[in-house]
């Protein structure tokens, strides 16, 4: 997960000759957050150098998760294990990714079938154990960091810019629009404690898209308006925090991304 520089603003915006937006289907802020729709919701650990070296022991890592045997993994030269993937209930879909320094889990489950609460709840019941377990490996964390993909089901593709119009204010969208991308890093000022006088990251990117139902050329399509944020803290911090504090961190990024869900880009 990648962030841009506090304050950077990065747009991509092609329209067609500009129309009047209707009225009809314009989201009203404050939004819900059981109106999103999750695909992805991801954890990241930044850790420093280890005794062991930069690379952690995946294996060891995945099975202090408590996660069945896992159905892929990938290794590199020397055997280094650098991903496992699996599957838990409900077809959810985690893989465990393992880079130099780096630690990340992500957890996934296709056409946007989980909910806010759902992912929120994989972030809890996880963290702590991914936390403990790069922990008990020498490793302390440096950076915490956050992210998610979530939707807002459209009628159409006219109908998913009329919800960007919405969540974006002062930001120009409109129906006619063929392609829109949209890019902000809205920094929180204090993450409070336990890293008090630390600023988090908040980047949110915003586009339009097209999801199949099913995997098959004759399923239909569900329009979407789509967010996905990564929520940091920054990259200059400096860390040394042991697993309670990343608890408590990845719980703090969880609440502080809430708004943008809610009332948009300036949440």
């Amino acid at each position: 997960m990648k962030s841009c520089e506090p304050g950077t603003v990065r747009a991509v915006l092609k329209v067609k000759p500009s129309a009047i937006m209707p009225a009809t289907d314009i989201l009203a802020l404050p939004i819900s957050l059981d109106a999103w729709h999750v695909d992805a919701i991801r954890l990241t650990i930044f850790y420093g150098i280890t005794p062991q070296g930069p690379f952690l022991k995946l294996k060891e890592i995945w099975d202090q998760l408590k996660l069945p045997e896992p159905t892929t993994q990938i290794q590199v030269a020397e055997q280094q294990l650098t991903q496992i993937q699996g599957e838990i209930v409900n077809n959810i879909i985690v893989v465990l990714i393992g880079q130099p320094g780096q630690i990340h889990l992500h957890m996934h489950k296709p056409r946007f079938a989980l909910t806010w609460a759902s992912g929120t709840e994989l972030i809890k019941s996880f963290g702590s154990l991914l936390f403990n377990s790069v922990s008990s490996q020498g490793g302390l964390a440096t950076r915490v960091a956050m992210g998610c993909k979530a939707g807002l089901p459209s009628k159409s593709r006219e109908h998913s810019y009329r919800q960007l119009a919405a969540l974006l204010p002062g930001i120009e969208v409109d129906e006619s629009s063929c392609d829109f991308f949209y890019r902000v890093n809205r920094r929180y000022p204090d993450a409070g404690a336990p890293i008090a006088g630390v600023y988090l990251n908040r980047l949110s990117t915003w586009a339009a898209i097209v999801v199949n139902t099913l995997p098959t050329d004759a399923s239909e399509v569900v329009h979407f308006a789509t967010v996905e944020l990564d929520c940091s803290t920054p990259g200059d911090s400096i860390g040394g925090w042991n697993a309670a504090v990343c608890s408590e961190i990845a719980l703090r990024l969880l609440k502080v991304s809430e708004p943008i869900l809610t009332n948009g880009h300036k949440g």
